[in-house]
């Protein structure tokens, strides 16, 4: 379990670098406490550590249904997909909730997502880094895939998105997701880098409560020690500075 925590934050971390332009260029050398440290040209050492954005919200007996549903249709498409390709990829689902499952339809969409990521991916070295979004031609059950894909991954990882469940308060969330690590700033500061930075992930960012997420982020100081703190929203493929 561990190897494979260390594995997905290698991937993350490489995900961050390609989607943010103002990542700095350097070697990128995983570390603990914090999880990476870049080493670039002016031999400055940048620290960046990881975590995610864990909601604190209920699964009410109806969605944990839908949810058992959902997962053995990842579950499914992941063993047809894992037959004949050679690729390992992380796989975030985000499932429509307008269009429910039937039970005797679980099959048929496993093997038509199983298919649908076989077409994106056949093309696609194993041995190099690359990210796919896909929106069109998905069975309507489907609203969005992402497929991330790092040669230090060695297995496949396929989750629903948002598979913590809903916020109730996304700000309160993101700025208890800081104090966890704030905590460990000062163990952090043993490695003597020039800067800290921290990287909260998110599979997309979506509250309980009607507001716009995007404008509470613009217009909220958070507080925190590091230098620079990011919210990367995977399935959008965003990433948003943080006013700490």
């Amino acid at each position: 379990m561990r190897e494979l925590k260390k594995q997905l934050e290698v991937l993350l971390i490489n995900h961050f670098r390609d989607s943010y332009a103002e990542f700095p260029r350097g070697r990128i050398v995983l570390a603990e406490s914090p999880d990476f440290v870049v080493k670039v040209p002016s031999k400055r050492r940048l620290g960046i550590e990881l975590t995610r954005l864990s909601p604190e919200t209920s699964v009410d007996a109806f969605e944990s249904h839908i949810n058992e549903i959902q997962l053995r249709i990842i579950e499914l498409a992941k063993e047809l997909f894992e037959r004949n390709n050679p690729h390992k990829l992380f796989v975030k689902f985000r499932f429509s909730g307008e269009y429910p499952i039937s039970e005797v339809s679980e099959l048929s969409l496993a093997a038509r997502l199983s298919a649908i990521i076989r077409h994106a991916v056949q093309s696609k070295n194993p041995r190099s880094n690359f990210s796919l979004t896909i929106h069109a031609k998905l069975p309507h059950e489907i609203e969005q895939l992402l497929l991330v894909h790092h040669p230090n991954l060695k297995t496949n990882v396929w989750e629903v998105a948002n598979n913590l469940g809903l916020s109730d308060n996304v700000i309160h969330d993101i700025q208890t997701a800081i104090d966890k690590k704030e905590e460990k700033l000062e163990l952090y500061r043993r490695k003597k880098c020039d800067e800290y930075w921290l990287l909260i992930t998110a599979d997309y960012l979506r509250g309980t409560r009607n507001y716009h997420v995007q404008n509470q982020l613009q217009n909220h100081n958070f507080q925190s020690g590091f230098d620079r703190v990011f919210l990367m929203e995977l399935i959008n493929e965003r990433v948003f500075e943080l006013s700490v």
